[in-house]
């Protein structure tokens, strides 16, 4: 593991008062710790964290001068479309909610995964599924809204 040689260099930076090398040093502890967060959510098909990572690490090799790889993970977040809306997750900074099956919508988009039972009862919903995988959700998307 290269976490040792990690402490010892952010020891002498913060010894020697070099705050750009502390930056730098812990940018790629960063990287390594998103890299493998990342590895583990594709294991897992948690969608939403494989964004939230690619978030993270465009951010982080832009940081660290390396905008060609940089851009890759930029291309892996345009990649995600709202089930609902159809339109890109990511371009744009707003909130996402997974839905029990880890796909990925839109929070404003939540509202249209519920209708009502008949029109005489508008309190009882009916749950939509998923719009992606037609997964039924065993609870109210909209309820779960903090």
């Amino acid at each position: 593991s290269a976490y040792p040689r990690y402490q010892s260099a952010y020891a002498i930076a913060v010894e020697t008062g070099d705050r750009k090398c502390q930056l730098d040093v812990l940018s790629v502890q960063a990287v390594e710790i998103n890299e493998k967060v990342l590895t583990l959510s594709k294991e897992l098909e948690s969608k939403l964290d494989m964004l939230t990572c690619h978030r993270r690490l465009c951010d982080l090799y832009l940081y660290l001068d390396s905008p060609e790889v940089s851009c890759v993970h930029g291309f892996h977040v345009r990649q995600l479309y709202c089930g609902v809306c159809a339109e890109i997750i990511g371009e744009k900074d707003e909130k996402v909610r997974p839905l029990p099956c880890y796909h990925i919508i839109h929070e404003r988009c939540l509202v249209h995964l519920y209708r009502p039972k008949s029109s005489t009862s508008l309190p009882m919903q009916r749950r939509r599924p998923c719009p992606t995988c037609r997964h039924r959700m065993s609870m109210n998307p909209v309820s779960d809204i903090d």
